[in-house]
């Protein structure tokens, strides 16, 4: 991943302890004020000059760890753009101790973890997690790489593809092409407006021996142990993490200084300007950039956070609130690029709505509008006191910790701020916000605007982006002042932010979700959970009929009735998600689905409210047949304007896992769902009403139960018992395939590989075979062959029958190329398996045993449990039967279920072929195969067996299941 937007922070008081050189001082580094947190926290400086954080959780399961470089594109030669991202691909592919090329990454999916790594304009990050218990081994690893890199020519053709692949992957993303051409209109050669990710052509004037030994120069004149900081974050006590920081990385060389040449601040001589940009047909989009002076050192007043907040809130009569009320843009989204304090800015990216393109100079002078009104209300300190509780709150219970942010902090800032900068303030400062507010102004003011009809007379250089630049002359900058307040205000406090400091539930913690016995058809499930202390609910409410998904017209119908709730409830649900409530209302089969997540005494407000609007629900006809046409529209033109990944991932589901209908089907069914038969529909299903629930976490029971009451006054009408039915295809045996197409460039292959049975020795043969096989996928398909950006190997449940899923998205390959190339990796690595060693197959097993038998965190428990209620799986244990399944796998068999399931006369594979607008299918070969191909839904579904779930359940889906 190229570039890094900072999450920024905030904090209240806790002890550390300072370490430089073996000496020794306490300090008080803040965090959110609210925060009851049970972790230790040590910082030390190595002789080396390396600063490092250790941060001791005994909560954690995997072990975390971040290594920050204070080094990346702003250093890049200029005959060699990209040299700092080439480095990041090179750096852990062997080293002096460790020479095997994959020695890393091999050792982290063994042990149950993952890398990744950024490289930005000051600074590149190498983050990675692992298993508590192989850290030592992992850091080994990794101290090795940094010190000792070997940088392998060998290997540098390959990384010229990575890195061109990435390339290829992110032109065709508006972003990239926007900024661009905005470096160009800069017209400066600041290192800033710098093409710094790097492509073959930016490498292209040097051989791969050449390259190589550019690379090591490059990396002994930069990486230096006094640029880095260090971040790790484990179970363990802080002395054995300093112990292990100690030994392995006192061996980070120390370089002489390199001469820093002297850069002068970045001169925008083309400021104010418009620059016009054309990305495709489709594309209306908006980057504004604002110059800044540097404010990096008013850090303690979180100027970039609070301003951020104030401009994106979404509530109503707010800026982004009003623009999509006038079908302009969803919003805004704020950023403040301080990477050099020469170049400071605020960027605000408005991704532009149809009516917004058409008027992008009316959606500046909205945004100008709503600034005036920041700048001349007096900003209220109890605005400032909002923003610091709903980040605080944010950063103790919702936020994980972002590692790779942490170590970049810590280089910035020092260990005070490391964890928790940006998300509270020392100080409240209104004179400084009121002067960065100055700074959006149409005369201080770069625009960006792409839009299809510009017609343009240059292109950019290294995303061949169309664009012009015309500087705004002061009549022109008249024309983006605001000509009114376009009925914008502040808004008033909001009313889902808890009153007070938010309080714990006392008491036994459950160990299980238990039955309520609440009503007839609703079958609720309560536990309580306050076990990490979090003050956070989930309450989660499956409503479901058998009249919503019977045919045609009932789907088309639900999901109007699906859309139109949704946009009923949005300014309440945006309201709640700004002080971090949150309720997702999901389609789901047969009905749909509530999920709250929040303060209790939130989501009881927010129930009630989405409740009355659910029971009382109506519409203006006239609006009810715009939305109706507006999809029949929409479905038509889905597979043009939808991703070719998602085509294939949604055609699967459908294909799979019933009741389902196309888009076709649902565009018939569409022409018929006129808004009298909305309104009995919503009778039906009231009257037919299977209620399903569960509250979990810092709730009490009195509370569920009266949730539950409020759903059955409000929304079940009649007391019986429905009969739902849910339905897995069998697929039958061989290939059956299915082939979509698609206006964007890529292609995409999807191949499933379907399980026999819903039991919990399949399902852990699927588990573990991912494991296995996923970094090979990856390995030999993207990163040796090259053959796309996306290549995913997993595994993938519907209700309980288990599969694999091979997904590859691919800008130089047709589907059928890939289609076939997976089918050989399949057959390949069956071979693989046959020659694999007992110990090594016993780390996979263990790992994933580890895994399983992990402790989860509230969340992950809270949605585990729900997805087992929801599946019918009641017993709740679900993942130490998995790991006891995992557990009773014997190699010899796992190779037979392997040759069974994926190699023989009797395996079952479903392949989706989205064909891009590049490439061409071999007609010869489609010929052949057309005797495999899927012509109807409908008929495919009705003459292939199924796996049927029926609600409510007399036994376990797994029972049921495995009886069919």
């Amino acid at each position: 991943m190229f570039f890094r937007c900072i999450t920024h922070v905030i904090y209240a008081a806790f002890a550390l302890t300072l370490s430089v050189n073996a000496y020794a001082e306490e300090i008080n580094p803040l965090l959110p004020k609210d925060c009851e947190q049970s972790k230790q926290y040590s910082y030390l400086q190595l002789d080396n000059g390396l600063k490092v954080l250790t941060i001791s959780d005994s909560s954690l399961n995997k072990a975390r760890i971040a290594l920050e470089a204070s080094v990346g594109t702003q250093q890049d030669p200029q005959d060699i753009l990209g040299m700092a991202h080439f480095l990041e691909h090179m750096l852990f592919l062997g080293s002096e101790k460790y020479p095997d090329a994959d020695g890393l990454q091999t050792y982290l999916a063994q042990h149950g973890g993952s890398t990744n790594a950024t490289t930005d304009y000051n600074a590149t990050n190498y983050h990675f997690d692992v298993e508590p218990k192989h850290l030592e081994g992992a850091l080994d690893l990794f101290a090795d790489a940094m010190s000792a890199p070997r940088l392998d020519s060998t290997y540098v053709g390959r990384e010229r593809n990575a890195i061109q692949a990435e390339y290829q992957y992110r032109k065709d993303m508006v972003y990239w092409r926007l900024t661009d051409a905005a470096s160009e209109a800069f017209a400066t050669n600041h290192p800033i407006t710098r093409f710094g990710m790097g492509n073959a052509k930016s490498f292209e004037a040097f051989n791969d021996q050449e390259l190589a030994n550019r690379v090591r120069a490059w990396w002994t004149t930069h990486y230096s142990a006094e640029k880095m900081s260090l971040v790790i974050s484990a179970p363990q006590s802080n002395e054995v993490l300093e112990s292990l920081v100690k030994e392995k990385f006192k061996r980070l060389p120390v370089r002489q200084a390199a001469p820093r040449a002297n850069q002068e601040p970045l001169r925008l001589n083309r400021i104010p300007s418009l620059v016009k940009t054309k990305f495709n047909d489709l594309e209306r989009y908006m980057i504004l950039y604002f110059p800044i002076s540097d404010i990096r050192e008013e850090y303690k007043a979180a100027p970039e956070e609070f301003i951020r907040y104030l401009l994106e809130q979404q509530v109503p009569q707010t800026l982004s609130s009003n623009l999509r009320g006038y079908s302009y843009a969803k919003g805004v989204s704020v950023r403040f690029n301080t990477d050099d304090p020469g170049a400071s800015r605020i960027e605000v990216y408005v991704n532009l709505h149809y009516k917004g393109g058409e008027q992008y100079w009316d959606v500046i002078r909205r945004l100008m509008a709503y600034v005036d009104i920041l700048k001349k209300a007096p900003l209220e300190e109890w605005r400032f006191n909002e923003f610091q509780k709903t980040r605080g709150l944010q950063w103790c219970y919702f936020d994980d910790l972002s590692i790779a942010n942490t170590a970049h902090n810590l280089n910035l800032y020092g260990p005070s701020y490391a964890l928790a900068k940006g998300y509270v303030a020392e100080e409240f400062n209104p004179a400084l916000y009121q002067k960065i507010l100055e700074a959006i102004r149409p005369d201080n003011m770069m625009a960006i605007v792409t839009h299809p009809d510009f017609v343009l007379s240059r292109e950019s250089k290294w995303f061949s982006t169309p664009y012009s630049v015309s500087m705004l002359s002061p009549s022109e900058q008249k024309h983006y002042l605001p000509k009114e307040s376009y009925y914008m205000a502040l808004p008033p406090a909001n009313p889902f932010l808890p009153k007070g400091k938010v309080q714990i539930a006392g008491g036994d913690i459950a160990a299980t979700p238990e039955l309520l016995n609440t009503h007839q058809n609703i079958k609720a499930w309560y536990g309580k959970n306050t076990e990490a202390g979090s003050p956070l609910a989930y309450y989660f409410v499956s409503l479901r009929s058998p009249e919503m998904d019977k045919d045609q017209r009932s789907a088309a119908l639900t999901q109007l009735f699906w859309s139109l709730l949704r946009k009923k409830f949005e300014h309440q649900m945006l309201i709640a998600e700004e002080v971090n409530t949150t309720l997702d209302i999901e389609r789901q089969k047969n009905g749909i689905a509530l999920h709250f997540h929040g303060y209790p005494e939130s989501i009881e407000l927010l129930l009630s409210q989405i409740l009355e609007e659910i029971k009382t629900f109506r519409v203006k006809e006239r609006r009810y047949e715009g939305y109706r046409y507006g999809w029949m529209e929409f479905l038509n033109k889905y597979t043009e304007e939808t991703h070719p990944l998602t085509v294939a991932q949604e055609t699967a589901d459908n294909i799979l896992y019933s009741p389902s209908y196309s888009r076709s089907d649902l565009g018939k069914g569409m022409q018929g769902a006129s808004y009298s038969r909305m309104i009995n529909l919503l009778e039906d299903f009231k009257n037919s009403l299977h209620v399903t629930s569960l509250a979990y976490g810092n709730i009490e029971q009195a509370q569920a139960e009266a949730w539950n009451k409020m759903v059955a006054d409000a929304i079940v009408n009649k007391k019986s018992t429905p009969r739902i039915k849910e339905y897995v295809t069998r697929i039958p045996k061989g290939v059956t395939r299915l082939f979509e197409e698609s206006i964007f460039t890529d292609s995409v292959s999807l191949v499933y590989v379907q399980g026999s049975s819903a039991s919990y020795e399949e399902r852990a043969h699927f588990k573990l075979l991912e494991k296995m096989l996923s970094e090979s996928f990856f390995k030999e398909l993207r990163t040796e062959k090259q053959l796309g950006y996306v290549v995913h190997a997993t595994s993938n449940n519907y209700l309980h029958i288990p599969g694999m899923k091979f997904k590859m998205q691919s800008p130089v390959s047709g589907p059928d190329k890939l289609e076939l190339e997976t089918l050989s990796f399949i057959k390949g690595f069956f071979d693989i398996l046959k020659d694999i060693q007992e110990k090594d197959f016993s780390v996979f097993k263990n790992t994933l045993v580890a895994e399983l038998n992990a402790d989860k965190e509230l969340e992950n428990k809270a949605y585990g449990y729900w997805k087992e209620i929801k599946n019918g799986s009641l017993h709740f244990d679900a993942s130490k039967r998995m790991a006891d399944a995992v557990e009773s796998i014997s190699r010899d068999n796992f190779i037979n279920w392997y040759g069974q399931r994926f190699t023989s006369s009797e395996s079952r594979l479903l392949s989706i072929l989205v064909e891009g607008d590049a490439h061409s299918i071999d007609t010869h070969w489609k010929s052949q195969v057309s005797s495999t191909k899927l012509r109807s839904l409908e008929k495919f579904q009705n003459s292939n067996q199924k796996w049927v779930l029926e609600t409510p359940q007399s036994e376990s889906v797994e029972l049921m299941l495995s009886k069919q």
